[in-house]
């Protein structure tokens, strides 16, 4: 990996000389892998964790800190979509609740609306 402050080596690689040379000539010759360039894998690495050089404890170090923020991410993240489903819950539960209420509603005006329309036992009493 190269830092800050590393010589950098110049390239002694040539471009290819025929007009007709192929990709894997021109990859051959430029040490190019077949992968596509991705900045956040380290070369070599196909996918795994790096694991820094054991003299260099700056590095280890914070790989370590990297190591545990990567950690507290992926459980965030699933702290958030078990967060997701129970909201969805709370959500039916609500919307269930709701039409309990409007179904509540209409059967309580319909007794009101029944109970106003009989004679109450005074008013039969009083017509006699």
């Amino acid at each position: 990996m190269v830092g800050w402050g590393t010589k950098l080596e110049p390239c002694t690689a040539t471009e290819p000389a025929e007009a007709g040379a192929g990709k894997d000539d021109y990859q051959s010759t430029h040490n190019m892998s077949s992968q596509p360039y991705d900045p956040y894998v380290p070369k070599g690495d196909e996918g795994g964790q790096t694991r820094p050089a054991p003299g260099n404890s700056k590095t280890a170090a914070l790989q370590a800190d990297i190591d545990r923020t990567v950690d507290l991410m992926q459980k965030n993240i699933a702290k958030v979509a078990e967060r997701g489903e129970r909201l969805d819950d709370l959500q039916d539960k609500t919307d269930n609740l709701a039409v309990s209420a409007q179904g509540f509603r209409r059967g309580a005006n319909r007794v009101r609306k029944v109970s106003e329309a009989r004679p109450t036992l005074e008013e039969i009493t009083l017509e006699r």
